[in-house]
């Protein structure tokens, strides 16, 4: 939580960065790997849990806020495709001519 913030403020903060941790993490190549669809879904519970309580010291942050949050980050891992995957990664670590001088 940031502790330079009112109440309301830093509690909505905390929250649209979960959501969009969470929808970073669904469609990663090195996470669940989830197409459009399926985190789409995961936003549309984001957007049910949003509320319009802006001056209450647990504000999740509005319907609105909490899915843009959540496409916000889906687009951000979404055009760093393709990544490699972490046995990918290894492999060309291993074979590479610095792992042999170790």
């Amino acid at each position: 939580m940031r502790t330079d913030l009112p109440a309301p403020e830093s509690s909505r903060w905390a929250e649209l960065m979960a959501d969009a941790f969470s929808a970073y993490f669904l469609t990663h190549a090195r996470g669940e790997a989830m197409n459009w669809k399926r985190v789409q879904a995961f936003g549309q519970m984001f957007y049910q849990l949003g509320d319009c309580g802006f001056t209450a010291a647990g504000h999740h942050g509005t319907p609105n806020q909490r899915m843009r949050s959540a496409l916000w980050a889906y687009g951000l891992a979404d055009a760093a495709r393709p990544q490699a995957s972490s046995c990918q990664r290894w492999v060309s670590t291993a074979s590479s001519p610095r792992s042999a001088r170790s």
